[in-house]
């Protein structure tokens, strides 16, 4: 269990390496510029995401993990340092897609293949010969999930630390320290993105925070799920299920509306609610829609209707697809 020392390190490592990050970027010109498709109207530094590899760096000295857990992070550092270079060189989508593939295929090799999708009954649905193609598509989707949820202060945030929370609740306690020191640093975040501190500066996390936390839910479903028996998978899917939701469902909008699918528009659910609605109560409104998925999880780890879990997150996901599209009225 995570001790007072290594919360103070932790949060310290946190603090600082956002001030060094954000004036690092001032001097290098690595900013978040105003765009039509964007909601903040001044440049923002985003480079905050690299304090991610501090963090790994300071958790290793720290903590003993696994060998499993070991690898996943030093494969997490490659993601935090691509969604870096997209920072700096603006890639393309397909050029940073190739990038993903590259550590996503040690990771699957190593630690991180897919090979069930859990026990229901008498019979458990096994991948087999899929499980490769399987994992790729996963660990590819989830992580570009995050990345496209990332479009408004604090909500990656405190969607990721709600959700990493939950995980929390269900794992043994020789866990917990795996998962706290990544809620420390988007606390620590928060402060500076909300400008809850006036005094000190606003920063984004930029892909290289985005790509990094998406792969670091990939890594504590697949780990609990897969190499050790901790959460069934049908329960493992729902702190994530906003975030996939809101993936798959902007790009059949955009598909529907004949636009490319990697092209970035304001079609996202925080942009429509924010047509109506304050930051506050938008950001309020997609983290109680994340806490309701949460909550239907929870429920299911206690009851282990596992068959009905799998169903209703099918059902469910319709369901925020016809709404969506009612709400983009097309």
């Amino acid at each position: 269990m995570i001790n007072l020392y290594s919360f103070v390190s932790l949060s310290i490592t946190s603090f600082l390496s956002i001030i060094f990050l954000d004036s690092l970027a001032k001097r290098l010109g690595i900013f978040e510029m105003p765009q039509k498709i964007k909601i903040h109207k001044e440049k923002v530094t985003k480079t905050s995401g690299f304090g991610i590899i501090l963090i790994i760096i300071n958790s290793f000295l720290i903590f003993d993990y696994s060998n499993e857990l070991n690898y996943s992070l030093n494969i997490l550092i490659f993601f935090v340092l691509i969604g870096f270079y997209d920072d700096i060189k603006d890639l393309n989508a397909s050029t940073k897609m190739i990038l993903m593939v590259i550590p996503t295929f040690f990771y699957i090799f190593k630690t991180g293949l897919v090979t069930s999708l859990g026990q229901y009954y008498n019979f458990s649905i096994e991948l087999k010969s899929m499980s490769i193609f399987f994992s790729f598509c996963c660990i590819l989707l989830l992580t570009n999930a995050f990345n496209y949820i990332d479009g408004m202060d604090g909500l990656l945030g405190t969607i990721s630390i709600i959700s990493l929370s939950f995980f929390i609740i269900f794992l043994p306690v020789d866990q917990i320290n795996f998962i706290m020191p990544f809620i420390i640093f988007l606390g620590i975040f928060l402060i500076f993105n909300l400008n809850l501190i006036k005094s000190l500066p606003k920063v984004f996390i930029g892909d290289s925070g985005s790509l990094g936390i998406g792969f670091l839910f990939c890594i504590i479903i697949i780990n609990y799920t897969q190499n050790f028996d901790y959460l069934h998978e049908s329960v493992a899917i729902w702190p994530v299920a906003f975030i996939v939701y809101e993936f798959l469902t902007i790009n059949i909008i955009r598909i529907k509306i004949k636009k490319k699918i990697f092209d970035r528009d304001l079609n996202f659910i925080f942009n429509k609610f924010l047509e109506n609605n304050s930051k506050f109560k938008t950001l309020v409104l997609c983290n109680m829609i994340n806490l309701f998925f949460c909550l239907v999880g929870y429920f299911f780890y206690y009851t282990q209707f596992y068959e009905v879990s799998i169903c209703l997150f099918i059902i469910f996901y319709f369901a925020y697809l016809f709404l969506r599209v009612r709400q983009m009225k097309i």
